[in-house]
Order: structure tokens, then sequence, then C-alpha cells
């Protein structure tokens, strides 16, 4: 009998399928960096874009306050009074 961690083998009728550990392996793997990659790409553009919006906003704010103005944002634009 084999040792069976995370799945069961069913047998066929010329006996035990054979296993091919190294094939899922890389099945495994390439799945990871399919997903890992569009993610870690993502990332850096959301906080590339968070760091922009930062410093527009701190550039919006003093040049509103120089005038007198007051900018309350909410989440799809700025707005001045």
């Amino acid at each position: 009998m084999r040792n069976q961690l995370f799945f069961e083998v069913a047998e066929s009728e010329g006996g035990v399928a054979p296993v091919h550990h190294r094939r899922a392996a890389v099945a495994i793997v390439a799945a990871l960096v399919v997903v890992a990659v569009p993610l870690t790409l993502i990332s850096f553009r959301i906080n590339s874009t968070r760091t922009t919006e930062d410093e527009v906003s701190t550039v919006a704010s003093s040049w509103a306050t120089a005038q007198g103005w007051t900018i309350t944002s909410s989440p799809n634009s700025l707005t001045a009074y």
C-alpha cells in the first residue's frame, strides 16, 4: 500500500495508476506564478496610485489653504468650497 497524504490513487485494470510527482509540482509552481505575477504588478500599481493621490492631495490642500479654501474629499472626487 502506498503512502496517501493528500489524495487517493484509484486502481485501474492494470494496477495502480502512476502518480507523477514532478509533473504535479511543476503544475503547482506554474499556477502559483500565473497568479502571483499579476497580483504583484497590480499591488505595485495600486501603491503608486495611492502615493500620487497623497502627493496631489497635499499640494492641493496647501494651495487651497493659501487661497482661504477648504478641500473635502469624497471617494471619487475633490470638492473645493
